[in-house]
């Protein structure tokens, strides 16, 4: 997440006129050819896993679209300060804070999913069982 803004001097100080933000969320999901002879099972346990995995990598963006929203809200609030300076680095202050923020959110997901497991995203007899959800 990228964010940019102009700031305009006035006589009560500086405001922030122009505020946007910038998400890039890149998702890479592993490719299986499966074989013609690979048993219908496999594919459907492979279709059953590439499913939630997707799910679950669009968790994260969805994270990273609400840490967007939660910037965007901010800025707004801050209004005028008595210079541009202080103003930018409250702005930029903030900026960090809230990507620190949702990263740890990030990977809170992951620790609670187990990186997706809990939503499906496990392959039976995978990582000798780390993978699938206790039951």
């Amino acid at each position: 997440m990228n964010w940019h803004f102009t700031l305009s001097p006035s006589a009560g100080g500086c405001y922030c006129n122009t505020f946007s933000t910038t998400t890039t969320i890149a998702v890479t999901l592993p490719k299986w050819i499966a074989p013609t002879n690979a048993p219908e099972s496999v594919k459907g346990n492979w279709a059953r896993y590439f499913t939630a995995l997707g799910k679950h990598e669009g968790g994260h963006g969805q994270i990273a679209l609400s840490a967007a929203a939660e910037l965007q809200k901010r800025s707004r609030a801050i209004g005028t300060l008595p210079d541009c300076e202080t103003l930018k680095a409250k702005i930029n202050g903030i900026g960090e804070q809230v990507v620190q923020d949702f990263q740890r959110r990030d990977r809170e997901y992951d620790e609670r999913t187990r990186h997706g497991a809990t939503e499906g995203a496990f392959l039976p007899g995978g990582s000798r069982g780390r993978d699938r959800p206790s039951q």
